[in-house]
């Protein structure tokens, strides 16, 4: 009987120790794995390049030969050889982070991880050309042809891309959506993280100014 019960109480004790070292390495191993998710650079990265954003608009311009200065000269042309058109398109401009050249710079510690990302910029701009419409003012001796309005698309297209890539507006919201997304990554893990934009000649990160 003595025999029986210490027999009991030393299986009782083995299976306790055993729990408690399953729930430490369990524990241990959990860690691990979040530490690893958090400084997955691969994984940041596709965060970060589907942190983009979309803007929507529309694009216009304006081709004429007419002066508008009142003169005879450009009162008889606005008759016979006025020749002006105005071509309104929808156009999809997508502002984001270019990985492929560039590369994710961590910088953890502790619970805090600071993160360097390329500055943001237009990444693909495209006229709708398809939803185009253009208004047409003509002498009587003038005629427009497809050429005509292809070069005048050809000119808006060159004009507006050259605006979306200086718009800093768009830029800014663009930092602004992809560090509020990597915020809301790292929240559940129990991370803080700091993002930062811009070459790396001009910005310097150390582990003291996390």
């Amino acid at each position: 009987m003595k025999f029986r019960f210490s027999t009991a109480v030393l299986v009782l004790i083995l299976v306790i120790i055993i729990g408690l070292l399953a729930y430490f390495l369990g524990k241990k191993n959990g860690s691990v794995k979040i530490e690893n998710i958090a400084t997955n650079e691969a994984f940041i990265k596709e965060i970060s390049e589907l942190s983009s954003l979309e803007i929507h608009g529309t694009a216009t311009i304006k081709n004429t030969n007419i002066q508008n200065d009142g003169s005879i000269s450009d009162n008889l042309k606005k008759i016979f050889l006025e020749n002006t058109v105005n071509i309104s398109v929808p156009y999809i401009a997508k502002y984001g982070v270019d990985l492929q050249q560039e590369k994710i710079n961590l910088f953890p510690n502790g619970k805090i991880i600071a993160i360097h990302l390329p500055e943001p910029k237009l990444l693909s701009y495209e006229l709708v050309l398809d939803m185009a419409t253009g208004i047409t003012k003509e002498g009587w001796f003038a005629s427009t042809n497809t050429d005509y309005y292809n070069a005048i698309q050809a000119s808006l297209y060159t004009q507006t891309k050259k605006q979306m890539e200086s718009n800093n507006l768009h830029k800014k919201q663009t930092e602004d959506k992809i560090v509020s997304i990597l915020k809301e990554y790292y929240k559940p893990l129990g991370y803080s993280v700091s993002v930062q934009f811009g070459d790396n000649e001009n910005i310097i990160i150390t582990k003291d100014s996390l």
